[in-house]
């Protein structure tokens, strides 16, 4: 293996398993092995339970896949009430006799948890990682390469890597570029897998082979192999001759099978690939057996029959494939496959061009299987079907049937792009017929006040959507209160919006519940904290406002005792610890005091820490026992720094006392530090308020936020901070504001 450069290395996630693979010897000193590509998401995110986990394990063992790239398909999610699928997947192939090793990374947050693609092996996987780049117009979206090394016999590694790509996003040629070089990284044989979202034709699969890899399809059959039939499509109805999910190699892997496999679980079909690599390229760590393994062991005659139909639409008979879907369907045992079969008949017709044709076998399957999600599908198709023909009103009323079929037989959750995708359509139906409508009217229209529909709750979801979007916090509240869609429509950053437009209604006990649906999403105690005190401010304000008194004329020397008639504020609660393990930091605890002069606010922290460990010099002082301000002259708030925020750190080093800014720029600062005892240490710290552009006077009010570090005698362990907003990220709108006072109080706070 070459050096790996920015590259994540996670193993947790791999199961180790003691069942080998039995790949097959081939001539030649050569090994074969099969691949299969799946992106399950029109499956797997059926939220109805282990059911589609079952299904989907049925298609790898249908296949005989030795190694499987798995994408969409959620870990920890709270649309599937934080279930792992991928370790669902496990068991499910276990209980089949089917056992495989599997790896996975994170791709996208969804749902307070993450879209993983995971790589699944029957071979134990020796090596895995991943790397990650961010792109779009927006720099926001995050694209994921992972990998799993893989002995497919002794001696002979194989590097699998999965991937996802998003090619509309503007500009993303460098980031489909960069991932595509991670696999340059590795010596011998690399297969890539994955949801390219990219047809054959189209100029960043020319990035795919300039980067030295083949597509399946293309070496095997010498023309792409379809793999997708069409649900929810951002735009539409995704195409039905193209392929999009790819098996591709580089030049030491030679393909000799690449076929779609027939699947009704997902609005993909999974690709799978027959490869053969030369034997022994790698040190050998193969402890298996090596006899060949019967394939394909659970085909009936019907699966069997069945892929015959596919072969003849992957070859273009479209004709004949409605034929044979239409001779399935009358045999099929069940309603469900019935209605399969009729709708791949329509969808056979409709390649075929011949479009009424294709309208009658939709509208068929509608009339005699209407409880099936196939007749949803077919709902939509003869929604674009009816666009097409210019019968725009016939659009519109199967447009409506879809949405409300998609959201209580397919998806319930109604943040999918379904029922903004078909509004958006009835808009343009309307239009067509001379009718102005736009797409809030619209909502409007169907968000029936009272209305208990699925179709009337999805409807008040999007307006509350939108309304949050725009800051309105109350309606987004009063739509929320008529959509009934418990944990089905939440997102974290809406909900917080919702709970905060409940509060401004004064309904206090709902908007307390709704934050706390919102905090569940947030895993990481270091983001709950964040989001916890962004709504205490919100909801408490009056906690966030703090007074500060003239302070006697002095300067960071030390001498505490100047300090006796100004208040104390105590650190000493746990809101105030972050710990990055239980018990971390020990009994540490602060007390803070803060006082004004015309030219300067001073700041007094007294540190309750047993063990002072600080030998970094500045800039990183902030790993060991340490003490960080930051300052918000402008208390424009924000969740990052502006131009005129400040955060400055000081801390007693072997050298003595070092300070350093983190951000913004400042001078002029007093500074002391002493030990009064083994236990305490008490920050000293005068801040020029002329480098602040504030001028010392009544009434002036900035931002204010002060953390002290603990370092246990290593790196940074805990931290203890007035509010957060400088340990986990910088957020100043979550800063205390300081208001200078005139009047001292009357006697000393409490210590």
């Amino acid at each position: 293996m070459k050096t790996p450069g920015r590259i994540m290395f996670f193993f947790a996630a791999v199961l180790p398993l003691s069942t080998p693979a039995l790949a097959q010897d081939q001539a030649n000193g050569e090994v074969a092995f099969r691949v299969m590509s799946y992106n399950v998401g029109g499956g797997a995110h059926i939220p109805s339970g282990p059911e589609q986990i079952e299904q989907i394990a049925d298609e790898i063992v249908d296949c005989g896949a030795d190694i499987v790239g798995i994408t969409e398909i959620d870990v920890g999610a709270g649309l599937h009430h934080h279930r792992d699928m991928v370790g669902e997947l496990g068991v499910a192939l276990a209980k089949r006799n089917y056992p495989m090793h599997h790896y996975y990374e994170p791709a996208f947050q969804h749902s307070g948890g993450w879209a993983v693609h995971a790589i699944f092996s029957r071979w134990a996987i020796r090596e895995s990682g991943y790397t990650a780049v961010k792109g779009g117009k927006h720099n926001t979206s995050r694209w994921v390469m992972g990998h799993a090394g893989v002995d497919v016999a002794p001696g002979t590694r194989v590097h699998a890597f999965m991937t996802h790509f998003w090619p509309w996003v503007e500009g993303c040629e460098p980031e489909i570029k960069e991932l595509f070089s991670y696999p340059g990284l590795f010596d011998g044989p690399r297969i890539i897998m994955g949801d390219f979202n990219m047809t054959d034709d189209s100029p960043y699969m020319q990035i795919v082979r300039d980067a030295g890899f083949t597509s399946s399809s293309i070496a095997v059959r010498g023309h792409p192999t379809p793999t997708v039939h069409g649900q929810a499509g951002v735009a539409g109805p995704l195409p039905l001759k193209h392929q999009i999910d790819y098996i591709v190699g580089s030049q030491d892997v030679r393909f000799t099978a690449s076929y779609t496999h027939y699947t009704s679980i997902s609005d993909h079909w999974p690709i799978v690939a027959d490869c053969v690599v030369q034997r022994g390229n790698a040190p050998s760590e193969f402890a298996g057996d090596e006899k060949e393994r019967p394939r394909n062991h659970r085909f009936t005659d019907a699966q069997l029959k069945r892929d015959s139909a596919l072969e003849l639409y992957r070859n273009g008979s479209y004709r004949e494939a409605a034929a044979a879907m239409l001779e399935l369907e009358a045999s099929a045992d069940t309603n469900e496959l019935k209605s399969f079969y009729a709708y791949s008949a329509g969808m056979m017709r409709q390649l075929d061009g011949d479009l009424r044709s294709a309208v009658s076998e939709y509208r068929r399957t509608v009339d005699s299987y209407p409880e099936h999600r196939w007749t949803v599908t077919a709902h939509q198709r003869l929604a674009f079907a009816f666009k097409e023909l210019a019968e725009f009103e016939r659009a519109e009323s199967e447009f409506v049937e879809y949405i409300g079929g998609y959201l209580s037989a397919i998806h319930p959750a109604v943040t999918t792009v379904a029922t903004k995708l078909a509004i958006g359509q009835i808009v343009e139906c309307r239009k067509a017929r001379g009718i102005e409508a736009s797409e809030r009217e619209v909502l409007k229209e169907f968000a029936t006040p009272g209305a208990t529909t699925m179709l009337s709750q999805s409807c008040n979801y999007w307006l509350s959507l939108e309304a949050s979007r725009r800051g309105d916090a109350k309606a987004a509240a009063r739509y929320h209160s008529l959509s009934d869609l418990g944990d089905e429509a939440d997102e974290p950053g809406y909900l917080e919006v919702v709970a905060r437009g409940y509060l401004d209604l004064g309904e206090k006990d709902t908007a307390q519940a709704v934050f706390d649906r919102c905090l569940r999403f947030w895993s990481r105690e270091v983001d709950r904290r964040v989001v916890r005190a962004r709504w205490r401010k919100y909801a408490e304000p009056e906690d966030y406002q703090t007074e500060v008194f003239p302070a006697r004329d002095t300067t960071a020397d030390g001498v505490i005792s100047d300090w006796r008639d100004l208040p104390t504020i105590g650190l000493k609660d746990e809101r105030h610890f972050y710990r990055t393990s239980p018990g971390a930091g020990g009994e540490m605890g602060a007390a803070l005091k803060l006082g004004w002069t015309p030219s300067h606010l001073h700041v007094l922290l007294e540190v309750t820490d047993t063990l002072h460990h600080c030998p970094y010099g500045a800039g990183e002082i902030w790993r060991g026992d340490s003490v960080q301000v930051a300052l918000d002259p402008g208390l424009e708030g924000g969740s990052v720094y502006d131009g005129n925020d400040v955060e400055l750190g000081v801390a007693l080093t072997p050298e003595g006392v070092v300070s350093c800014t983190f951000a913004g720029e400042i001078s002029g600062c007093s500074t002391s530090i002493a030990r009064p005892d083994a236990s305490h240490a008490v920050y000293e710290i005068a801040i020029p308020l002329s480098e602040l552009g504030i001028d010392g006077k009544l009434a002036t009010r900035l931002g204010f936020n002060i953390l002290a570090n603990d370092a246990d005698g290593g790196e940074r362990v805990a931290w203890i901070d007035l509010t957060p907003g400088i340990g986990e990220r910088k957020s100043p709108g979550l800063y205390q504001t300081l208001t200078f006072v005139a009047d001292p109080p009357k006697s000393p706070g409490p210590g």
